[in-house]
C-alpha cells in the first residue's frame, strides 16, 4: 500500500491558487456586505463590518498565492458600516460571551471568524518525482513518519520507504456537526498540525478553528472550537497546550480597528480548557515590552506559530528552562521567547537574525533549533542552531546551492537522536533529512496535488519522524 493507493479525497481542493483569487475576493466582499446588511437591520445600534485585505503567505486565499506575492503578516482592515465604532470592550475576549453592548453574540462570533484565514493548500508547481526519492539507510535515522498537508483533513503515517502504515481523516463538518461557522475558511479543509498517541489516538488542529481528538479508526472522541491555530504540545502528564486567537478592540494598540490577541490555552486530556494566558499581556508585563514598537497596529499583530513546553531536564543550564515554561515563536515580531506560565510573563527573548521564523526547539545541549523562513542570504530560507546566551549560530543549513532552499510560509525542523536534522519545506512539498555535514540522506516528495488541474504540490505542513519502536500494533499497515 503506497501513498497513491487512493485519491487524496478528503477535502481535496479542485481550485488552483491563481484561478481562485478573484472569486474569493468577490466571495469575501459578499460575506462582508451580508454582514453589513445584518447589522444595519438592528435599528439605531452603532455597528461596523470587517473587510479582510490579506497580503501574506499565511492567508493568500484572497487575491491568489504566487510565491512572488508580498511577504508579511496579514493586514486586516476594519471599516465602519453605519454609526460609530464601539467602545473598547464591546468585542469580548470570549467569543461566546454576551453583554449589554451593540452586538449580538452571533455578530461577535462572525467578527472573530472573519479575522482568521488558513494557509493556502498549495502554491509551488508539482515536481515530476514523488514519494521517497533519496534513502541512504546507513546514514539516516529510522522510524515512522507522520505527515499533515494541505490536500485534506487527514494525517498519514508512513515508513522510510514511503509505504502507508495508517491514516486518519475527519472533516470539519463531521467534527463539529451543526456548526454555524462560515464554510469558506481554508482552515477547515486540512489539518495544520497533528499529534499521535501510542495507542493510535490522534489530536489535530483545524487551523484557526478548533482542536479535535480521534481514535485509531478516526472516531471522534472530543472536539473544541477555541480558535486554535498553528501548533499543539502534549505534556508528559497529559495536558494539551495550544495557541488560540481572539479578535478584539485594544485601544492602546488601535482605537478603531480590531486586532488578534494570541493566547496559550491549556486543556485537560479530555478537552476541557483549564488555563489561558495572554501572550500580549505576557510581553507587556516583561522587560521585552519594547518589542511592541515592531508590532503591527492592526490585524494579526503577533501571528504566534509555535508552542513547546519544557520538561525541566535542562534547568541546570538555565532557570528559564524550568518545567512548565513555554517556548514560543512570535512570527510578527521576528522573535522567540520563553513564557513563565505561573508568572504569566515573558522571561527570556531574542529577536533575529531570523525573519518570519517557525518552530524554535530546545535541544538537549541547550541550544535552540529554528526554521528561518526569510533570514538567509538574499532572503532565502535556512535552518539555524543558535546558542541562546551569545546568539552565536553554531550550525546552519541553507541548501546545497544558493537559493535552492526557500519556503515563504510554514516549515519545520526536527533534530533527530543521531544528530541529523529533518526539515519540512512546506511550499515545496518536500521533507528531507540532512547530516551534520549537510548531506541529504533521506528525501520525501509529497504525491498530493491541488489546483484545478492538480498542477501544484499540496503544502506539506509537517513531516515528523517518530522514534524507532514506536508502538504500531494498532496500525492498519503495522507489523
Amino acid at each position: 500500500m503506497d501513498l497513491f493507493s487512493r485519491d487524496s479525497g478528503a477535502g481535496d481542493s479542485d481550485e488552483s491558487c491563481e484561478e481562485a483569487g478573484p472569486f474569493r475576493i468577490i466571495w469575501s466582499i459578499g460575506i462582508v456586505r451580508a454582514m453589513k446588511q445584518r447589522i444595519k437591520s438592528q435599528a439605531s445600534q452603532p455597528a461596523f463590518f470587517v473587510a479582510l485585505i490579506v497580503a501574506s503567505p499565511w492567508a493568500m486565499a484572497i487575491g491568489g498565492c504566487s510565491e512572488e506575492a508580498e511577504i508579511g503578516p496579514p493586514s486586516i482592515v476594519v471599516m465602519r458600516a453605519v454609526g460609530s465604532m464601539p467602545a473598547a470592550g464591546d468585542i469580548p475576549s470570549d467569543p461566546k460571551a454576551s453583554g449589554n453592548d451593540s452586538f449580538s453574540s452571533e455578530d461577535k462570533r462572525m467578527l472573530n471568524e472573519l479575522l482568521v484565514l488558513g494557509y493556502v493548500e498549495g502554491s509551488n508547481l508539482a515536481p515530476e518525482e514523488s514519494l521517497v526519492t533519496v534513502h541512504r539507510e546507513e546514514l539516516s535515522y529510522p522510524g515512522p513518519n507522520l505527515m499533515v498537508s494541505g490536500h485534506g483533513p487527514e494525517a498519514i503515517l508512513f515508513d522510510m520507504q514511503g509505504q502507508v502504515l495508517h491514516r486518519w481523516s475527519k472533516s470539519y463538518q463531521e467534527a463539529f456537526p451543526g456548526s454555524t461557522r462560515t464554510t469558506w475558511f481554508r482552515g477547515e479543509r486540512y489539518w495544520r498540525r497533528a499529534y499521535l498517541y501510542e495507542n493510535g489516538d490522534l489530536l489535530a488542529i483545524f487551523d484557526g478553528l478548533g482542536l479535535i481528538k480521534i481514535d485509531k479508526d478516526s472516531n471522534l472522541l472530543w472536539a473544541t472550537n477555541k480558535n486554535n491555530h498553528h501548533d499543539l504540545f502534549v505534556a508528559p502528564a497529559g495536558a494539551i497546550y495550544s495557541l488560540a486567537g481572539i479578535a478584539k478592540l485594544i485601544p492602546s494598540i488601535n482605537e478603531t480597528e480590531l486586532v488578534l490577541e494570541d493566547f496559550i490555552v491549556v486543556f485537560s486530556p479530555d478537552g476541557n480548557e483549564i488555563k489561558r494566558v495572554s501572550l500580549l499581556q505576557a510581553l507587556l508585563d516583561s522587560e521585552y515590552h519594547g518589542w511592541m514598537q515592531y508590532a503591527r497596529n492592526e490585524g494579526d499583530i503577533f501571528h504566534t506559530n509555535t508552542i513547546e513546553v519544557f520538561d525541566g531536564a535542562l534547568t541546570h543550564l538555565s532557570p528559564h528552562y524550568r518545567k512548565g515554561n513555554v517556548l514560543i515563536s512570535i512570527h510578527g515580531l521576528d522573535a522567540i521567547g520563553i513564557v513563565d506560565m505561573k508568572a504569566k510573563k515573558v522571561v527570556w527573548g531574542m529577536r533575529g537574525p531570523f525573519k518570519l521564523q517557525h518552530q524554535p526547539t530546545l535541544l538537549d545541549n541547550g541550544n535552540i533549533l529554528i526554521f528561518d523562513n526569510l533570514g538567509g542570504p538574499e532572503k532565502f530560507s535556512q535552518v539555524l542552531e543558535i546558542e541562546p546566551k551569545s546568539g552565536e549560530i553554531v550550525w546552519s543549513y541553507r541548501g546545497s546551492a544558493p537559493g535552492e532552499f526557500y519556503t515563504f510560509c510554514c516549515g519545520t525542523s526536527q533534530r533527530l537522536s543521531n544528530g541529523n536534522t529533518l526539515i519540512t519545506d512546506t511550499a515545496g512539498g518536500t521533507a528531507f533529512e540532512v547530516t551534520r555535514d549537510k548531506q541529504i540522506v533521506w528525501q520525501f516528495r509529497s504525491p498530493y496535488r491541488t489546483g484545478a488541474k492538480k498542477e501544484r504540490v499540496a503544502s506539506l505542513f509537517e513531516v515528523e519522524r517518530l522514534r524507532p519502536g514506536f508502538p504500531l500494533d494498532w496500525a492498519a499497515g503495522g507489523e
